[in-house]
């Protein structure tokens, strides 16, 4: 009876109960309890290994490696790397790690504003800031100079002085000035004129296609024609032939001055 499987004896042990003496149930019931442990092996899920404990369960490699995360540091050359031996263990998840990269490419860039970068090579020269008396006394003529270009820049101060010229082709009309600011008259050109004489600085031909009219500060004058601030002048053309004289006034202040070694307009030879 002690070879009989687990499953049968306890299906027959009711059936032995009701038909034997409860002395002998009893003992029945103490032997099979003693003896038939065994047959609990059937339930075991591993009947052929005991069951890894909870703490060999915890002592089972990991499957993959944490890899490391680098940060390139845009400021120098050498890279800040993690080390690739991080305690096992999810501490710190993808995009915590991203974080913590931002906030410190962040303070890097901030510290980075904060520093002015400067070049390792030599400067190519001295640049610094220069006053405005510095600058005037930099750009002052040696005296020797002054006096060797005293009498050509006189000349050519009176040569501004004067606008005197004439003319021949189909024109007509009359203009006065009074100031450059206060003109007016009336001149048709066409198609054009070609004048001859005074005009400043410039070539003594002018080749005039461009009328001129209107009052006062809205006069319209020729863009071939260069007038002073303050000329003064008068001219008229008669189909044929014109003339026109004027003087500029301000270039005379500035020929006046000239002879005290002053250069009002800031035209002089250097």
């Amino acid at each position: 009876m002690i070879s009989v499987s687990g499953r049968l004896r306890r299906a027959l042990l009711p059936l032995l109960a009701a038909a034997l003496p409860s002395q002998l149930t009893i003992s029945l019931l103490t032997i099979s309890l003693l003896t038939g442990c065994s047959g609990l092996r059937g339930l075991n899920p591993y009947p052929s290994e005991v069951p890894p404990s909870e703490t060999q369960a915890y002592e089972e490699p990991l499957s993959g490696e944490v890899p490391p995360f680098s940060i390139e540091d845009p400021f120098y050359d050498e890279e800040i790397s993690t080390s690739p031996d991080l305690p096992r263990g999810d501490y710190l998840s993808e995009p915590a790690n991203h974080h913590f990269k931002d906030l410190y490419l962040t303070a890097r860039s901030e510290q980075a504003d904060d520093q002015v970068s400067a070049s390792p090579k030599k400067p190519w020269g001295d640049f610094a800031i220069e006053s405005e008396e510095t600058q005037s006394s930099s750009n002052r003529q040696p005296w020797w100079a002054q006096i060797l270009l005293w009498v050509p820049n006189r000349v050519l101060d009176l040569i501004d002085v004067v606008k005197l010229d004439v003319g021949a082709g189909m024109s007509f009309g009359a203009v006065a000035r009074i100031t450059k600011y206060g003109q007016f008259g009336y001149r048709s050109l066409s198609p054009l004129s070609v004048r001859v004489g005074l005009f400043g600085r410039k070539l003594p031909v002018l080749i005039e296609h461009s009328s001129e009219f209107g009052i006062g500060p809205g006069f319209l004058q020729s863009s071939e024609r260069k007038v002073c601030k303050g000329e003064i002048g008068a001219g008229a053309d008669l189909f044929i032939v014109g003339a026109y004289g004027g003087i500029c006034v301000d270039e005379l202040l500035d020929f006046v001055a000239g002879i005290f070694f002053l250069d009002v307009s800031g035209d002089d030879l250097k």
